[in-house]
């Protein structure tokens, strides 16, 4: 009983330890300014994101935000950055979906095991992608789009931002549930997409709110749906798939802060902490409503749950295409 009591007392000092060591590194963290990489031109929606949390996020961690835009090789340059850098809570990536389903995941020459170099730290928002047409598709709805689609085999087209981007996933995704064929053709980035959407030149998108949106209110496109299970905040008179044909569909864009894996829990729970006290300030939930986005309040738990869900589903839906999309 004595040599149990002495293990018992010994583990009970160990754990008091290790707390109060935790403690200590949380409350010395920050120390200086955090680097936030971004793995996107500036522009967009990912690197505006990234820009309108520096303020809110320096004066909860009392520390600059130096944002640091690394783009190139798919958000490989941008990631690899963060994956070689100290584990100390002083350098993020600040991501979206598109991390799960881009070539960085994919692509064997890229050698990233995404999971075995990032830590999730905390998802900011999260918004559906928007379907629309060019109105000279003779659609206006998501059961109309499945007639015409199934009457017309191969004579759609839809344009992605590239090869495993979400918006190509999403579209496959869809086509699948949907049992139609819808041509893709990749574009190297949205914009150029969507530009050939508004020429003519393909008829179906898969885009994020802010960046159809104002096309639709100006006519120059028709929104047929959204991607998520919910309707849109913003743009509540739009239905949802599900509700419109294809039971169960639901895509989401989001964005979210990254650390190297080996960063402290506690280190990540500060950081956690400061991001859902900065994107809970009106002024920044009203911009990510600009953005088409809802703030996310989940866990860094519940986001690293979100995190490989993602990378299983869409690494299975793309090896299921082959080289066929």
């Amino acid at each position: 009983m004595q040599t149990l009591d002495r293990r018992s007392v010994l583990r009970a000092a160990a754990a008091a330890m290790l707390a109060s060591a935790g403690a200590a590194r949380a409350q010395d963290f920050p120390s200086q300014p955090i680097r936030v990489v971004v793995p996107y031109p500036p522009g967009g929606v990912v690197d505006p994101a990234a820009r309108l949390m520096a303020a809110p996020l320096a004066a909860a961690l009392g520390q600059p935000m130096v944002i640091d835009n690394r783009p190139g090789a798919a958000g490989a340059i941008g990631i690899a950055t963060v994956a070689q850098a100290k584990a100390d809570g002083h350098t993020l990536l600040f991501h979206s979906s598109t991390i799960t389903t881009s070539a960085t995941v994919q692509n064997e020459n890229a050698k990233i095991d995404i999971q075995s170099v990032l830590r999730p730290v905390a998802m900011l928002g999260a918004a559906p992608f928007l379907i629309v047409v060019n109105p000279d598709v003779p659609v206006k709805n998501i059961r109309e789009l499945l007639a015409y689609a199934k009457a017309n085999p191969g004579k759609l087209n839809y344009g992605s931002s590239g090869r495993g981007s979400s918006n190509h996933l999403a579209a496959e995704l869809f086509k699948r549930m949907a049992g139609v064929d819808i041509v893709h053709v990749p574009f190297q980035g949205g914009g150029p997409a969507v530009n050939a959407l508004v020429g003519g030149q393909i008829q179906v998108g898969f885009d994020t709110i802010p960046g159809s949106g104002q096309l639709v209110k100006a006519g120059r496109l028709r929104a047929l749906a959204v991607s998520t299970l919910q309707r849109s905040k913003v743009l509540p008179d739009v239905p949802t798939v599900h509700e419109s044909g294809v039971p169960d569909y639901d895509v989401s864009f989001w964005l979210g802060y990254f650390a190297p894996v080996n960063t402290p829990r506690d280190v990540v729970a500060r950081l956690a902490g400061a991001i859902r006290e900065g994107s809970g300030r009106p002024e920044v939930a009203e911009k990510l409503a600009d953005f088409g986005m809802e703030r996310s309040t989940i866990s860094s738990e519940q986001f690293a749950g979100v995190f490989r869900s993602e990378i299983e589903k869409w690494d299975k839906l793309l090896k299921s295409l082959g080289n066929t999309q």
